[in-house]
Protein backbone atom coordinates (compact mmCIF):
# COMPACT_ATOMS: atom_id res chain seq x y z
CA UNK A 1 0.00 0.00 0.00
CA UNK A 2 1.27 3.81 -0.88
CA UNK A 3 1.97 6.17 1.84
CA UNK A 4 0.09 9.85 0.81
CA UNK A 5 1.25 11.49 3.44
CA UNK A 6 4.88 10.46 3.28
CA UNK A 7 5.13 11.23 -0.98
CA UNK A 8 3.32 14.73 0.14
CA UNK A 9 6.03 15.76 2.89
CA UNK A 10 8.95 14.55 0.18
CA UNK A 11 7.32 16.78 -2.57
CA UNK A 12 6.98 19.44 -0.29
CA UNK A 13 10.83 19.57 0.77
CA UNK A 14 11.58 18.86 -2.95
CA UNK A 15 9.65 22.20 -3.95
CA UNK A 16 11.17 23.67 -0.48
CA UNK A 17 14.38 22.67 -2.05
CA UNK A 18 13.44 24.01 -5.62
CA UNK A 19 12.54 27.01 -4.57
CA UNK A 20 15.71 27.56 -2.28
CA UNK A 21 17.62 26.90 -5.44
CA UNK A 22 15.81 29.42 -7.71
CA UNK A 23 16.12 32.13 -5.01
CA UNK A 24 19.88 31.48 -5.38
CA UNK A 25 19.94 31.43 -8.84
CA UNK A 26 17.80 34.57 -9.12
CA UNK A 27 20.06 36.55 -6.68
CA UNK A 28 23.38 35.77 -8.38
CA UNK A 29 21.44 36.91 -11.61
CA UNK A 30 20.66 40.39 -9.85
CA UNK A 31 23.60 40.62 -8.98
CA UNK A 32 25.37 39.97 -12.06
CA UNK A 33 22.49 42.15 -13.95
CA UNK A 34 23.21 45.12 -11.11
CA UNK A 35 27.45 44.73 -12.08
CA UNK A 36 26.82 44.84 -15.48
CA UNK A 37 24.24 47.70 -15.65
CA UNK A 38 27.34 49.58 -13.23
CA UNK A 39 29.88 48.34 -15.29
CA UNK A 40 28.42 49.48 -18.97
CA UNK A 41 27.23 52.95 -17.10
CA UNK A 42 31.00 53.10 -15.78
CA UNK A 43 32.25 52.13 -19.64
CA UNK A 44 29.49 55.30 -21.06
CA UNK A 45 30.79 57.77 -18.64
CA UNK A 46 34.95 56.81 -19.28
CA UNK A 47 34.33 57.68 -23.26
CA UNK A 48 33.10 60.55 -22.56
CA UNK A 49 35.38 61.82 -20.98
CA UNK A 50 38.01 60.55 -22.76
CA UNK A 51 36.18 62.24 -25.73
CA UNK A 52 36.15 65.47 -23.56
CA UNK A 53 39.97 65.47 -22.37
CA UNK A 54 40.66 64.67 -26.31
CA UNK A 55 38.79 68.01 -27.28
CA UNK A 56 40.30 70.04 -24.42
CA UNK A 57 43.44 68.71 -25.21
CA UNK A 58 43.07 69.81 -29.14
CA UNK A 59 41.62 73.53 -27.74
CA UNK A 60 44.70 73.70 -25.94
CA UNK A 61 47.25 72.85 -28.83
CA UNK A 62 44.89 74.78 -31.43
CA UNK A 63 44.34 77.50 -29.30
CA UNK A 64 47.52 79.13 -29.69
CA UNK A 65 47.67 79.38 -33.46
CA UNK A 66 44.79 82.32 -33.38
CA UNK A 67 46.94 84.50 -30.86
CA UNK A 68 49.69 86.62 -32.27
CA UNK A 69 53.28 85.86 -31.93
CA UNK A 70 55.51 87.09 -29.16
CA UNK A 71 59.48 87.11 -29.07
CA UNK A 72 61.35 87.36 -25.98
CA UNK A 73 65.06 87.53 -25.47
CA UNK A 74 66.55 84.99 -23.57
CA UNK A 75 69.94 85.80 -23.70
CA UNK A 76 72.59 87.99 -25.53
CA UNK A 77 76.16 87.44 -26.59
CA UNK A 78 78.63 89.04 -28.89
CA UNK A 79 79.01 87.33 -32.25
CA UNK A 80 81.41 84.04 -31.49
CA UNK A 81 84.68 83.87 -33.59
CA UNK A 82 84.59 88.20 -34.52
CA UNK A 83 84.31 89.12 -38.53
CA UNK A 84 81.48 89.99 -40.25
CA UNK A 85 78.58 86.99 -40.41
CA UNK A 86 77.87 85.82 -43.96
CA UNK A 87 75.72 83.02 -43.08
CA UNK A 88 73.82 81.85 -39.78
CA UNK A 89 72.20 78.35 -38.84
CA UNK A 90 71.34 76.10 -36.56
CA UNK A 91 70.55 72.15 -36.08
CA UNK A 92 66.71 71.31 -35.51
CA UNK A 93 66.57 71.58 -31.81
CA UNK A 94 68.14 74.86 -31.32
CA UNK A 95 70.75 73.78 -29.05
CA UNK A 96 74.14 74.37 -31.44
CA UNK A 97 73.96 77.02 -33.91
CA UNK A 98 76.78 78.44 -36.48
CA UNK A 99 78.27 81.21 -38.51
CA UNK A 100 80.47 81.76 -41.39
CA UNK A 101 82.15 84.72 -41.12
CA UNK A 102 84.07 86.93 -44.08
CA UNK A 103 87.41 85.35 -43.06
CA UNK A 104 86.49 81.77 -44.11
CA UNK A 105 86.15 80.30 -40.78
CA UNK A 106 83.08 78.18 -39.51
CA UNK A 107 82.65 78.77 -35.83
CA UNK A 108 80.09 76.34 -33.72
CA UNK A 109 78.45 77.74 -30.62
CA UNK A 110 75.87 77.34 -27.84
CA UNK A 111 72.83 78.95 -28.64
CA UNK A 112 72.31 79.48 -24.78
CA UNK A 113 76.21 81.18 -23.83
CA UNK A 114 77.24 81.58 -26.81
CA UNK A 115 80.27 79.29 -25.58
CA UNK A 116 82.21 77.79 -28.89
CA UNK A 117 82.12 74.35 -29.41
CA UNK A 118 84.33 74.14 -32.39
CA UNK A 119 86.12 76.15 -35.52
CA UNK A 120 87.00 75.13 -38.70
CA UNK A 121 89.14 76.76 -40.93
CA UNK A 122 87.85 76.45 -44.45
CA UNK A 123 91.49 77.87 -45.95
CA UNK A 124 90.06 79.65 -48.58
CA UNK A 125 92.29 81.16 -51.50
CA UNK A 126 89.98 84.33 -51.97
CA UNK A 127 87.45 86.61 -50.11
CA UNK A 128 84.07 84.83 -50.04
CA UNK A 129 81.78 87.16 -52.42
CA UNK A 130 78.51 85.63 -52.51
CA UNK A 131 76.59 82.98 -50.19
CA UNK A 132 73.69 80.16 -51.02
CA UNK A 133 72.18 77.95 -48.82
CA UNK A 134 70.08 74.38 -49.43
CA UNK A 135 69.21 72.92 -46.35
CA UNK A 136 72.32 72.10 -44.39
CA UNK A 137 74.61 72.73 -47.59
CA UNK A 138 76.26 76.23 -48.27
CA UNK A 139 77.93 77.11 -51.59
CA UNK A 140 80.76 79.34 -51.23
CA UNK A 141 81.53 82.23 -54.12
CA UNK A 142 84.87 83.47 -53.83
CA UNK A 143 86.32 86.90 -55.65
CA UNK A 144 88.78 84.05 -57.91
CA UNK A 145 85.46 83.03 -59.62
CA UNK A 146 85.24 79.32 -57.59
CA UNK A 147 83.27 77.93 -55.39
CA UNK A 148 83.62 75.60 -52.67
CA UNK A 149 80.07 73.59 -51.09
CA UNK A 150 80.27 72.35 -47.55
CA UNK A 151 77.84 71.04 -45.76
CA UNK A 152 77.38 71.02 -41.87
CA UNK A 153 76.61 67.83 -39.56
CA UNK A 154 75.75 67.12 -36.26
CA UNK A 155 77.00 64.02 -34.86
CA UNK A 156 75.22 62.88 -31.57
CA UNK A 157 76.76 60.72 -28.87
CA UNK A 158 76.42 59.85 -25.46
CA UNK A 159 78.26 60.06 -22.64
CA UNK A 160 77.89 59.45 -18.72
CA UNK A 161 74.28 59.49 -19.68
CA UNK A 162 74.64 62.85 -21.36
CA UNK A 163 73.83 63.40 -24.60
CA UNK A 164 76.54 65.36 -26.43
CA UNK A 165 76.64 67.23 -30.39
CA UNK A 166 79.74 66.57 -32.05
CA UNK A 167 79.54 69.03 -35.08
CA UNK A 168 81.75 68.44 -38.51
CA UNK A 169 81.88 69.28 -42.01
CA UNK A 170 81.67 67.55 -45.10
CA UNK A 171 82.77 68.87 -48.55
CA UNK A 172 80.58 66.86 -51.08
CA UNK A 173 82.64 68.36 -54.44
CA UNK A 174 85.94 67.77 -52.16
CA UNK A 175 87.93 70.37 -50.06
CA UNK A 176 89.79 72.36 -53.17
CA UNK A 177 87.23 74.99 -54.48
CA UNK A 178 85.64 74.18 -57.94
CA UNK A 179 86.52 75.97 -61.00
CA UNK A 180 84.46 76.76 -64.35
CA UNK A 181 87.40 77.79 -66.05
CA UNK A 182 88.88 74.61 -67.21
CA UNK A 183 92.48 76.68 -67.99
CA UNK A 184 92.91 77.31 -64.57
CA UNK A 185 93.02 81.23 -65.25
CA UNK A 186 91.96 83.85 -62.73
CA UNK A 187 88.31 84.26 -62.71
CA UNK A 188 85.80 87.14 -62.16
CA UNK A 189 84.05 87.13 -58.75
CA UNK A 190 81.32 85.39 -57.71
CA UNK A 191 78.22 88.22 -57.71
CA UNK A 192 75.03 85.32 -57.34
CA UNK A 193 75.30 81.72 -56.42
CA UNK A 194 72.41 78.74 -57.02
CA UNK A 195 73.05 75.34 -56.47
CA UNK A 196 71.49 71.55 -55.70
CA UNK A 197 72.67 68.60 -55.33
CA UNK A 198 70.64 65.16 -55.42
CA UNK A 199 71.25 61.80 -55.65
CA UNK A 200 73.04 61.23 -58.60
CA UNK A 201 73.86 64.64 -59.73
CA UNK A 202 75.15 68.89 -58.95
CA UNK A 203 74.48 71.48 -60.42
CA UNK A 204 75.82 74.62 -59.92
CA UNK A 205 75.39 78.11 -61.10
CA UNK A 206 77.41 81.29 -60.80
CA UNK A 207 76.57 84.84 -62.11
CA UNK A 208 79.32 87.71 -62.12
CA UNK A 209 79.41 91.37 -62.17
CA UNK A 210 79.60 91.10 -66.45
CA UNK A 211 76.31 89.05 -66.02
CA UNK A 212 77.74 86.01 -67.63
CA UNK A 213 76.18 83.02 -66.02
CA UNK A 214 78.01 79.47 -66.00
CA UNK A 215 76.28 76.37 -65.26
CA UNK A 216 78.12 73.54 -64.01
CA UNK A 217 76.59 69.68 -63.73
CA UNK A 218 78.59 67.37 -61.88
CA UNK A 219 77.84 63.38 -61.45
CA UNK A 220 77.60 61.59 -58.51
CA UNK A 221 78.30 57.86 -57.71
CA UNK A 222 78.41 55.99 -54.64
CA UNK A 223 81.38 53.58 -54.35
CA UNK A 224 79.65 49.68 -53.21
CA UNK A 225 82.66 48.89 -51.66
CA UNK A 226 83.23 51.70 -49.41
CA UNK A 227 80.15 54.00 -49.40
CA UNK A 228 82.09 56.81 -50.25
CA UNK A 229 80.79 59.12 -52.57
CA UNK A 230 82.58 60.61 -56.42
CA UNK A 231 82.11 63.61 -58.28
CA UNK A 232 82.88 64.01 -61.58
CA UNK A 233 82.23 67.39 -63.76
CA UNK A 234 80.18 66.46 -66.45
CA UNK A 235 79.52 69.51 -68.42
CA UNK A 236 79.84 73.33 -68.25
CA UNK A 237 78.17 76.23 -70.19
CA UNK A 238 78.08 79.98 -70.77
CA UNK A 239 75.32 82.42 -70.89
CA UNK A 240 75.93 86.37 -71.35
CA UNK A 241 73.39 88.74 -69.98
CA UNK A 242 72.89 92.36 -71.08
CA UNK A 243 72.68 93.22 -66.77
CA UNK A 244 73.99 91.99 -64.00
CA UNK A 245 72.06 89.41 -61.90
CA UNK A 246 69.74 90.11 -58.92
CA UNK A 247 68.94 86.74 -57.61
CA UNK A 248 68.99 82.84 -58.87
CA UNK A 249 66.98 80.01 -58.41
CA UNK A 250 67.87 76.25 -60.01
CA UNK A 251 65.14 73.48 -59.62
CA UNK A 252 65.95 70.27 -57.72
CA UNK A 253 65.49 68.30 -60.99
CA UNK A 254 68.21 70.85 -62.74
CA UNK A 255 65.74 71.41 -65.38
CA UNK A 256 64.68 74.97 -65.14
CA UNK A 257 66.90 78.55 -64.25
CA UNK A 258 65.05 81.18 -62.85
CA UNK A 259 67.36 84.55 -62.51
CA UNK A 260 66.13 88.05 -61.03
CA UNK A 261 66.89 90.83 -63.51
CA UNK A 262 66.80 95.10 -62.42
CA UNK A 263 63.84 96.74 -63.78
CA UNK A 264 61.53 93.82 -62.71
CA UNK A 265 62.17 90.92 -65.48
CA UNK A 266 61.92 86.92 -64.61
CA UNK A 267 64.28 84.56 -67.04
CA UNK A 268 63.35 81.63 -66.77
CA UNK A 269 66.04 79.28 -68.67
CA UNK A 270 65.58 76.04 -69.94
CA UNK A 271 68.25 73.60 -68.76
CA UNK A 272 69.11 69.90 -70.64
CA UNK A 273 72.31 67.37 -69.79
CA UNK A 274 74.78 69.59 -71.99
CA UNK A 275 73.11 73.61 -69.90
CA UNK A 276 71.35 75.78 -71.51
CA UNK A 277 69.04 74.44 -73.93
CA UNK A 278 68.15 78.15 -75.81
CA UNK A 279 67.19 81.50 -75.45
CA UNK A 280 65.31 82.23 -71.72
CA UNK A 281 61.65 82.88 -72.01
CA UNK A 282 61.18 86.88 -70.41
CA UNK A 283 58.40 87.19 -68.11
CA UNK A 284 58.18 91.04 -66.99
CA UNK A 285 56.85 91.84 -62.97
CA UNK A 286 54.98 95.04 -61.63
CA UNK A 287 58.31 95.58 -59.78
CA UNK A 288 61.84 95.15 -59.21
CA UNK A 289 62.65 91.64 -57.87
CA UNK A 290 64.15 92.44 -54.68
CA UNK A 291 64.61 88.29 -53.65
CA UNK A 292 63.34 84.99 -54.82
CA UNK A 293 62.54 81.64 -52.95
CA UNK A 294 61.46 78.54 -53.23
CA UNK A 295 58.52 77.34 -51.38
CA UNK A 296 58.98 73.89 -49.96
CA UNK A 297 59.52 70.92 -53.17
CA UNK A 298 61.46 73.36 -55.18
CA UNK A 299 58.52 73.74 -57.56
CA UNK A 300 56.88 77.02 -56.73
CA UNK A 301 58.46 80.02 -56.55
CA UNK A 302 58.04 83.38 -54.37
CA UNK A 303 59.13 86.81 -55.77
CA UNK A 304 59.21 89.50 -53.46
CA UNK A 305 58.79 93.11 -55.42
CA UNK A 306 60.16 96.71 -54.34
CA UNK A 307 56.24 97.92 -54.19
CA UNK A 308 55.39 95.33 -51.20
CA UNK A 309 54.24 92.43 -52.99
CA UNK A 310 55.20 88.99 -52.76
CA UNK A 311 54.31 87.32 -56.35
CA UNK A 312 53.83 83.24 -56.59
CA UNK A 313 54.61 81.64 -60.01
CA UNK A 314 54.73 78.25 -60.85
CA UNK A 315 54.95 76.05 -63.96
CA UNK A 316 51.94 75.02 -65.23
CA UNK A 317 51.37 72.56 -68.47
CA UNK A 318 50.83 74.54 -71.76
CA UNK A 319 50.78 72.79 -75.01
CA UNK A 320 52.94 69.93 -73.37
CA UNK A 321 55.55 72.60 -72.88
CA UNK A 322 55.84 73.34 -68.62
CA UNK A 323 55.89 77.33 -69.24
CA UNK A 324 56.24 79.63 -65.94
CA UNK A 325 53.06 81.30 -65.14
CA UNK A 326 52.08 84.08 -62.65
CA UNK A 327 49.64 82.37 -59.68
CA UNK A 328 49.05 84.91 -57.54
CA UNK A 329 50.10 88.01 -55.83
CA UNK A 330 50.28 88.92 -51.92
CA UNK A 331 49.63 92.75 -50.54
CA UNK A 332 52.66 92.63 -47.51
CA UNK A 333 53.31 96.39 -47.16
CA UNK A 334 53.65 99.41 -49.25
CA UNK A 335 57.57 99.13 -48.52
CA UNK A 336 59.67 96.84 -50.55
CA UNK A 337 60.51 93.47 -49.70
CA UNK A 338 64.02 92.88 -48.83
CA UNK A 339 64.26 89.05 -47.69
CA UNK A 340 62.02 86.20 -47.58
CA UNK A 341 61.90 83.66 -45.61
CA UNK A 342 60.25 80.30 -46.20
CA UNK A 343 59.06 77.40 -43.36
CA UNK A 344 59.54 74.49 -44.13
CA UNK A 345 57.12 72.49 -41.61
CA UNK A 346 53.81 74.66 -41.91
CA UNK A 347 54.54 75.76 -45.87
CA UNK A 348 54.36 79.39 -44.38
CA UNK A 349 56.55 82.18 -45.28
CA UNK A 350 57.75 85.80 -43.90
Amino acid sequence: MSNPPANQATERNDKASTRASLNVLYRQRRLKDSLARYLVSLGGVSVLIAILLIFFYLLYVVAPLFESAEITEDTHFAAPGGGQTLYLGQEEQGELALRVSDAGRVIFFDTRSGAVSATFDLALPAAITSVSAEGNTLALGLADGSVKVVRYVFDTRYANDRRQLMPRLEFPLGEAPVRAEEDGAPGVAVDRLAFHIGEDSIGIVTADSRGQLVFSRYSREESFIDESITTELESTTRYTLSTPVTAMLLTPLLDHLYVALDAGQLLDFSLDSEGFAHAPVRHQLVGNITDMKFLPGGFALLAGLSNGLIQQWMPVRKQNIDTLTYIREFSISQSAVSRIAVEQQRKGFA
